[in-house]
């Protein structure tokens, strides 16, 4: 199978959002134990704001992908923006 057709079934399949989801929550949890174990890196808030984010519009992903799911995904984009204002508050306010 050439490499492009394989990229695009790999790419139209519906899990890709729900694996990368999988990875971003993975990643959090990763630096959040990192830093209460070193007391090093950003704090857990500065976290969660922005990887929720970026995790907010990958489900919007999903729902893009369903045919009735135009509420979900204004509803995950939304999400997504109060955590990127939020994360943005704490750039704002950091020393």
């Amino acid at each position: 199978m050439p490499l492009m057709r394989t990229l695009q079934l790999f790419f139209d399949s519906p899990w890709v959002p729900v694996i990368l989801v999988g990875m971003v929550l993975v990643e959090a949890v990763g630096l959040i134990v990192w830093n209460k174990a070193t007391g090093r890196g950003p704090r857990p808030l500065v976290i969660v704001s922005f990887l929720g984010a970026g995790a907010s519009l990958i489900s919007a992903m999903v729902y893009h992908r369903q045919p009735d799911g135009a509420v979900g995904f204004v509803l995950m984009m939304l999400v997504a923006l109060i955590l990127h204002l939020w994360h943005l508050s704490h750039l704002i306010r950091r020393p």
